[in-house]
């Protein structure tokens, strides 16, 4: 089985790595000439290409009372164990992979093993000074050519363990850039990663597992208008994605770079950024420019930004933060056409994707949400049982897998 994987992101507006503090993230400037039409950005990419969106995706955000049951057709509820050895903190990544859940909490800088059905396994958190520890980790991915966990340090480096936990080795990666923040594999030699740059340099890299040496990047980065970008990468069909908050372009990678391969219209509700004459710059942005940035959302007046991004053979998906406090989910049906955008089910379920895949749509369930889960047609009697058992605030999170 191949692994799938995703993202949740805890959002902040600045956070410190690698002895810096930087502040929530990127936008879309590239390498070549940037024209500006009637406020509309367009970008000429590697071999002369301009962006034309391979599909706009027409959708609306009037809200729906939508039913659980009309997007998804079952679910299967997995309570993590909780053990004095598997507590977790937060959640911030899954790789479903061999039948096993491989969760990150990037609060512990670890990850943790628990079977489909939530028994724990083991985990991996080695922060120290020693062999096989570490300062700290950003991400991880699974390495199904080599099939181990490799985790990805900020500082430059990443940590191989195999699937049990055992230590392997370390790569140190190219330098600069010093702040890697993401990776995901490209193909079975090649990785990719996504930094925080303060200068005038590319925020993607490409690089080659065999030389482990930087084989192509670009991507300038702007620390404005990329403040808030976080969940960069994810994949559909083996074709890997990539995607900034402060446009609702995403785009597809390759060894040789990247192109425009689909684009959100949200009609009259789109995301102007021309009209916030955000100042652009190369190095760190002000307390200034963040206060600002900051402003302009908590009150509305830039409404939203694009948290997070996938699809599925039925579904695009995105995810809207709406002024720094409220998740709304978008989904396209690609088959009729229709988009449904909502914060909770007409049930009253929350959603916020920890993978996005067409294996499964991942989720955590709130406490707040658990009865109205548990009161829904989309679970057994089975499942229902085990959301009154487990629903206490001291236990491990509890999943839910929908199909």
């Amino acid at each position: 089985m191949k692994a799938t994987c995703g993202f949740l992101a805890d959002v902040e507006i600045n956070y410190s790595f690698a002895g810096r503090v930087f502040f929530l993230h990127k936008t879309i400037i590239h390498e070549k000439t940037i024209f500006s039409i009637n406020n509309y950005l367009l970008f000429f990419l590697p071999g002369g290409k301009n962006e034309e969106a391979l599909q706009i995706i027409k959708a609306s955000l009037n809200e729906v009372n939508i039913s659980i049951s009309d997007l998804f057709e079952s679910a299967r509820v997995v309570p993590l164990e909780t053990t004095d050895n598997s507590l977790i903190m937060s959640l911030k990544k899954i790789i479903y992979y061999n039948n096993q859940l491989y969760i990150f909490d990037d609060k512990l800088s670890g990850v943790f093993i628990f079977d489909k059905n939530g028994k724990f396994i083991n985990k991996i958190v080695r922060v120290g000074q020693g062999e096989g520890e570490y300062t700290l980790i950003y991400d991880f991915v699974i390495n199904e050519a080599e099939n181990q966990i490799e985790m990805l340090s900020p500082f430059g480096a990443i940590y191989c363990y195999d699937l049990e936990g055992a230590f392997l080795k370390k790569y140190n990666l190219p330098s600069p850039p010093p702040n890697y923040q993401r990776m995901e594999f490209l193909d079975a030699k090649h990785i990719i990663t996504w930094s925080h740059v303060t200068s005038d340099e590319n925020g993607l890299s490409i690089l080659s597992r065999t030389t482990n040496s930087t084989i192509n990047s670009f991507w300038k980065n702007d620390m404005i208008m990329n403040m808030l970008t976080n969940n960069v990468f994810y994949k559909y069909n083996d074709d890997l994605y990539f995607n900034i908050c402060l446009s609702g372009k995403i785009y597809k990678i390759t060894l040789g770079g990247y192109a425009l391969a689909y684009e959100w219209n949200l009609g009259k509700d789109d995301l102007n950024i021309g009209k916030y004459k955000l100042v652009s710059r190369k190095d760190i942005a002000t307390n200034e420019d963040i206060n600002r940035l900051r402003r302009l959302l908590e009150k509305g007046e830039m409404p939203f930004y694009f948290f997070k991004q996938g699809q599925t053979d039925r579904y695009y998906y995105t995810q809207l933060f709406f002024n720094l406090k409220t998740m709304k989910n978008l989904f396209y049906d690609k088959k009729t056409g229709k988009s449904f955008f909502f914060e909770k089910t007409k049930e009253g379920i929350g959603i916020d994707p920890l993978l996005i895949s067409n294996d499964y749509l991942i989720s955590e369930i709130k406490q707040s949400d658990i009865q109205y889960l548990a009161n829904s047609k989309i679970i057994t009697k089975e499942d229902r049982k085990k959301l009154i058992v487990h629903n206490r605030e001291e236990e491990n999170p509890i999943l839910v897998l929908y199909k």
